[in-house]
């Protein structure tokens, strides 16, 4: 068997990254647009459950708070 290995249409550009300085504010304003994106997401996905029959309002409820604390960031 041959080895036929080659490059098709490829370019490969080598630049190192310039450096930066990010300031703590930064990070504070990533973390809460994060957290608001995962505490939304959250909040689709446990739309989306349904409650099985028979099952109590208090038990419904307690699923969807254990749903909802699976959805933490952390960092």
């Amino acid at each position: 068997m041959t080895d036929n290995a080659y490059t098709y249409k490829s370019n490969q550009i080598f630049t190192p990254l310039p450096s930066c300085t990010l300031d703590i504010n930064y990070f504070k304003k990533l973390y809460k647009i994060l957290d608001k994106i995962t505490k939304e997401a959250a909040e689709i996905e446990i739309s989306k459950l349904k409650r099985v029959p028979g099952q109590s309002d208090d038990d419904f409820n307690k699923l969807k708070d254990y749903a909802r604390s699976l959805y933490s960031l952390s960092i």
